[in-house]
């Protein structure tokens, strides 16, 4: 008799897949290789870990790699070492066009071994059609020395409206291509998942993935096919409507010839993006290549769009960046989802940054492969990657350090190539962070005078240092990201603006709570007018690691951090003035050491990191052991503060609560939101509706995204600050407002010391902010946002 399943069984399965993936992301993309490095990056337990890495050497996802153990040895008892098999499996996308069938084949990594393209004849009917499909498959493998049994999925965009179970339900293009089922017949001498879209809603993913929508949430892909067509994305999702026909252009600009013609006018093409324009509000319209060629053409239609009146926001428009690649780079990145599920038995396995293998390595060796660090750089798809990796420099590997790995990897087309640290122990953490060959010095200003020079770097020294260390950047040209909070005065943060506005160097600082999903999720609402018009915001922040992270090291002496407003509460502040649309003008504090100031075992930690001492057995708070020698930060602080546009706000922080999370509410003129969890899985609850007490609201948003909660907005942060040094394009974070959340804290410190006393937030100069405002450029016709 079979035994029935259990839920707690279920659940622990289901774990155990979530605790696979995270090995299996950390291996694919270069970040670890030996057990106690993978129990780092995923926050595992050894044991975990290994259990795990036994089961994904049985399924032949991963293997030992013999060869990295000779290279990472350094004497004594080497450390095993593991590598993601990268061709245990391979994935196509197929671009079934009007004229020609495309294909690319990937290996598991997410490098491209074969491409090719095959010519459908004039007249061919369904059945040759799908016959097309398939001998370009079967060449694909060919080229590859691949079998079809090696084929984990397959993603094939093709041109018209797809229902949900994979029908061509209309193809205006194809005629005798509706009703058609193409994923069934092509997969029929196939043993794995094919999955079929809409071309147009695939290249809309790739861009926003790959190309020019990268970090973007909402945006229009227009394409000037006949008949014209849009993929419109809202939250990173396809928008496809009731019949999976969003995007019908021609009907959507009542266009009688909607059926056979094309967009060729300017002003037609500029009217059909008004009238989208006006419906969705996008971010930006990327402009298929046969749409819009070149920069003098989209100046020009960019004028007339931003010249439509009927437009009260205008979107800005940009040009593909993968062109012709476009719609097979998005079937490619369906077929990754597709064998997420059929190669790791979870959907948590991201798709990887798509790349092309070198010209002598269009096929991968045996055993063993490159290693992701050491072999010659790929090309990634968009643009050559040995022309654009950028070379970055990180100041201090303390127990922030960690951050800096996600700007060396792979598909962030960067490498952390130095390091200035004097701890003792720099040369050590660096090493394991970013591998042997970083060079590790005392000093920044040895970075400055590096050759070659440093694209950028990271600052994340003691906040005490920031100001300093970010100016002598700032003065050298070099690019900085600069970790929150910027600096523990407002003079200095000021200071470090005005350089910025004098030398005209990049500078980005790390708000990275604005690419979380529960801050992304409360705006969408807010910005929907779900609640209608902000009034008041409320945060309390459970801070239960506290004592562990704030009371054990120079964060809890006054003297070096100022005070946890600053350190810790500045990452609230700015969200609240993200979601409020305004800055804080008047602040008032209170608060007190209330715990940890009644324990008297003390110990110099500087031979140690966080993660040296972090524990959950630390409990309760009153049992803390080994703080720093200087205790006189307050654990329990209250803040309230009036914004510039009269939004009234407050802030708790508690540093010894048994849980570990943060709760906004945020209360309109229509209704109220307020968040449970604020990691994936957690909810944003919204009530509009007169009520009694309702603990589920009128309405629940699901929180999807993060993981790993303040880390998975890492990866974003890193990158959106990698995009901008290259392009200078605007960021989610701004300058400006992590100088005004940090004065905020800093002020409201200041009154909670002096008595509670009222405190005014001094404004920036007009013309820092007027440069900030325009994206760090001296364009003269920009505007300033209300404060």
């Amino acid at each position: 008799m079979s035994r029935t399943v259990g839920p707690h069984e279920r659940n622990v399965a289901v774990l155990r897949r979530l605790n696979a993936a995270e090995c299996i992301v950390a291996l694919r993309d270069g970040v670890a290789g030996s057990v106690s490095e993978l129990a780092r990056v995923t926050g595992l337990s050894r044991p975990t870990v290994e259990a795990l890495l036994v089961e994904l050497v049985d399924q032949g996802l991963v293997s030992v790699d013999q060869a990295r153990i000779v290279q990472r040895s350094t004497g004594g008892r080497p450390a095993r070492q593991y590598r993601f098999r990268a061709t245990a499996g391979y994935v196509a996308g197929v671009e079934a066009g009007v004229r020609d069938i495309r294909v690319l084949l990937a290996d598991l990594a997410g490098t491209v071994v074969a491409e090719v393209t095959v010519a459908v004849q004039d007249g061919a009917n369904a059945v040759d059609r799908v016959g097309c499909i398939r001998s370009a498959l079967d060449e694909a493998l060919a080229t590859a020395g691949i079998g079809k049994h090696a084929l984990s999925a397959v993603g094939i965009g093709v041109p018209g409206v797809v229902s949900a179970d994979g029908r061509i339900a209309i193809s205006p293009r194809i005629p005798g291509w509706t009703g058609v089922e193409v994923g069934a017949r092509v997969g029929v001498a196939l043993s794995c998942p094919v999955e079929v879209d809409q071309d147009v809603d695939l290249a809309a993913l790739a861009e926003q993935r790959l190309g020019a929508a990268r970090l973007i949430d909402d945006l229009v892909y227009l394409t000037g096919t006949a008949p014209p067509s849009a993929a419109i994305v809202i939250g990173r999702r396809v928008h496809r409507g009731r019949h999976r026909a969003a995007g019908a252009l021609a009907a959507a600009t009542g266009r009688p010839d909607g059926q056979a013609g094309k967009l060729t006018s300017a002003d037609e093409l500029a009217a059909s993006i008004a009238a989208l324009a006006a419906c969705v509000d996008p971010d930006v319209v990327v402009l298929g290549q046969d749409v819009c060629a070149d920069a003098d053409q989209l100046e020009s239609l960019q004028n007339k769009v931003s010249g439509d009146q009927a437009i009260p926001f205008p979107p800005k428009l940009v040009l593909s960046e993968l062109g012709s690649d476009a719609v097979s780079l998005g079937a490619l990145l369906l077929a990754f989802d597709s064998a997420s599920v059929h190669v790791y038995g979870s959907e948590a396995v991201p798709a990887p940054m798509i790349t092309r293998a070198s010209p002598q390595e269009t096929t991968y060796p045996s055993e063993p492969e490159h290693d992701a660090l050491l072999a010659p750089r790929p090309t990634v798809l968009g643009f050559d990657v040995d022309a654009a990796e950028l070379r970055i420099g990180v100041v201090g590997v303390g127990a922030r350090g960690p951050l800096a790995t996600w700007a060396h990897r792979r598909q962030m087309h960067a490498r952390v190539v130095a390091v200035a640290d004097p701890h003792p122990a720099a040369g050590r953490r660096a090493r394991k962070l970013f591998g042997a060959g970083v060079d590790v010095v005392d000093s920044h200003h040895e970075l400055i005078s590096m050759e070659p020079r440093l694209d950028a770097v990271f600052v994340m020294s003691p906040d005490y240092t920031h100001a300093e260390v970010t100016s002598d950047l700032l003065r050298a040209g070099i690019p900085v990201y600069l970790e929150k909070p910027m600096a523990t005065t407002v003079e200095d943060a000021d200071r470090v603006l005005t350089i910025a506005q004098e030398t005209g160097t990049r500078l980005y600082v790390g708000h990275n709570m604005r690419h979380m999903a529960v801050v992304s999720t409360m705006f969408d609402i807010i910005e929907r007018g779900e609640i209608g018009e902000v009034k008041a915001i409320w945060c309390r922040h459970f801070v239960g690691n506290g004592g562990d992270f704030y009371f054990k090291d120079w964060h809890a002496d006054r003297r070096r951090s100022k005070g946890l407003l600053v350190q810790k509460g500045v990452h609230d502040i700015d969200v609240i003035h993200y979601l409020a649309g305004a800055y804080t003008k008047d602040v008032v504090g209170m608060g007190d050491l209330v715990l940890y100031g009644g324990i008297d075992d003390h110990r110099d930690n500087s031979d140690q990191l966080m993660q040296d001492w972090l524990s959950l057995d630390h409990w309760p708070p009153s049992s803390q052991t080994a703080l720093n020698p200087v205790v006189d930060v307050e654990d329990l602080s209250m803040v309230t503060m009036r914004l510039s546009n009269g939004v009234l706000a407050s802030y708790q922080q508690c540093h010894f609560t048994p849980d570990y999370w943060r709760n906004y509410t945020v209360i309109g003129t229509h209704g109220r939101l307020e968040n449970f969890g604020d990691a994936d899985g957690g909810i944003v609850r919204v009530w509009n509706r007169r009520t009694w007490f309702s603990a589920e609201g009128d309405l629940a948003y699901r929180v999807s995204g993060d993981v790993a909660g303040h880390d998975d907005a890492d990866e974003r942060t890193v990158s959106e600050f990698l995009h901008f040094v290259r392009t200078g394009d605007r960021t989610a974070t701004s300058p400006v407002s992590a100088r005004y959340s940090v004065a905020a804290g800093i002020l409201a410190t200041d009154s909670l010391r002096g008595g509670s006393v009222p405190l005014h937030v001094p404004r920036l100069p007009l013309d820092v902010e007027q440069y900030f405002a325009d994206g760090q450029t001296t364009r003269a016709d920009a505007k300033i946002p209300s404060h």
